[in-house]
């Protein structure tokens, strides 16, 4: 081949390599608009300022930001951030299956005239109503639109289950809002007996033999340890819950703030359940059994084990 051949060979890679670039990049930007099509919420996380949940025959959950989110009905509470960055995350990856019609027929048909839970996006500027209907006849997709337009179209039900949070799920179920490390004095009353502890020099003092690793799972436990349930919203009235004279009382005391917990244990419907509250949360929790067999007794309980 001549070397005008091989230039002529070299032109046509070029255009060839050029027409290839640009269908590559024609087919991403049509692959990114249908992306775009299907996407329900697009969400600028700077801008949110709420979100209202509510299924059906339930009273809607209200979690509002204002510097900082918080559920604000049918509860006013802290709210669970890992659960809600975990939710904020659901929506913004949300996507449509398939797009039924354009319509204004009967939504009866699709269950969307009575929807089965709602969710509305608040931002600061507008705010968006997703309506979830009934289940498809392949079930494994649930009828949707957004509240306003008429596109009608289905959601996988997978997405559908993780976006139907209750009130539980969503909410804080932490005794305390407060990290191990900023607790410099742990007070115990346990039983009619009372210890005090004090950090100094990063060990803990106060008791003979402290154990240190002791003291350290303890605080864990008491900041850490999720409840299991709500007995009751708010504790004006703690009869019969044992809290008016607690079997424990733990008192936090931190850099900035002093906090109080209070755990008892009582028999209800043949089985024992251990209630806690503390003066940071205006209800009673219901908590895991097991902690009971974590919590001291008496100051022994914190000592380091008696060598043989």
């Amino acid at each position: 081949m001549n070397g005008k051949g091989i230039w002529v060979l070299f032109l046509i890679l070029i255009i060839l390599a050029n027409l290839y670039y640009y269908e590559e990049k024609k087919q991403k930007q049509i692959q990114m608009e249908k992306e775009e099509e299907k996407t329900i919420f697009k969400i600028d996380p700077q801008s949110l300022v709420g979100l209202e949940l509510k299924s059906l025959n339930q009273k809607p959950i209200k979690i509002t930001k204002n510097g900082n989110w918080r559920i604000t009905s049918p509860v006013n509470t802290n709210v669970d951030s890992i659960e809600l960055e975990k939710y904020l995350s659901i929506l913004k990856n949300l996507r449509s299956m398939n797009v039924l019609s354009n319509t204004d027929s009967d939504l009866s048909q699709f269950g969307l005239d009575n929807p089965v839970f709602s969710l509305t996006v608040v931002s600061k500027n507008k705010a968006e109503t997703l309506l979830i209907g009934s289940e498809t006849p392949v079930r494994s997709e649930y009828y949707a639109m957004k509240l306003g337009e008429k596109k009608v179209f289905t959601l996988n039900d997978h997405d559908v289950k993780n976006l139907q949070k209750d009130l539980f799920m969503m909410r804080s179920k932490r005794l305390v809002e407060v990290s191990p490390e900023d607790v410099q004095e742990l007070f115990i009353k346990a039983n009619g007996l009372q210890c005090a502890l004090k950090k100094r020099n990063g060990g803990w003092e106060g008791i003979q033999d402290v154990d240190q690793l002791k003291v350290d799972a303890l605080l864990g436990r008491l900041i850490w340890t999720q409840a299991t349930g709500v007995i009751k919203e708010e504790k004006d009235d703690l009869k019969g819950l044992s809290l008016e004279n607690p079997q424990w009382n733990f008192v936090l005391k931190c850099k900035d703030k002093t906090v109080s917990i209070s755990f008892s244990s009582v028999k209800a419907d043949s089985e024992e359940l251990l209630y806690a509250t503390s003066d940071q949360i205006s209800h009673v929790f219901i908590m895991p059994n097991w902690l009971k067999n974590h919590l001291p007794n008496s100051p022994s309980d914190l000592r380091k084990p008696e060598s043989k």
